[in-house]
């Protein structure tokens, strides 16, 4: 039985109970790790998918500070998401999911399949 069940999210490099319990300024790094792991994932002209605010705002915090002017972005809701996967998997671009729960990414794409990579997730052909 998980006591604090209302406030396990399960994001992506978080534990929600070490979150919840100790101040995140003192131990949590998990949006720095995922931040990292993501752009290294997705390395020059990557594309990186976000199913929801709390991920892209770390990410595009740390592109912004690494100066990855050429990483690209786009929300699960964007009209033009499946094109835009479609473009990217035939350009040879990598793709990267930051999902809302690690352990249930986004639909499956138009193209290829979600790998899982750590807690979040590569498009592979």
């Amino acid at each position: 039985i998980r006591l604090l069940d209302r406030f396990h999210h399960n994001r992506p490099y978080r534990d929600d109970y070490l979150y919840l319990l100790i101040p995140w300024t003192v131990v949590d790094r998990s949006a720095e790790r995922m931040s990292q792991e993501v752009l290294a994932l997705a390395g020059p002209r990557g594309l990186v998918v976000f199913e929801e605010w709390m991920g892209a705002h770390a990410v595009l915090y740390q592109a912004l500070v690494d100066g990855r002017r050429d990483l690209a972005s786009a929300w699960r809701e964007d009209p033009g998401l499946e094109a835009l996967l479609r473009e990217s998997a035939a350009a040879g671009r990598a793709v990267v999911l930051v999902p809302r729960d690690r352990d249930a990414p986004l639909d499956p794409p138009p193209t290829g399949h979600w790998r899982r990579v750590g807690d979040v997730y590569v498009l592979s052909p």
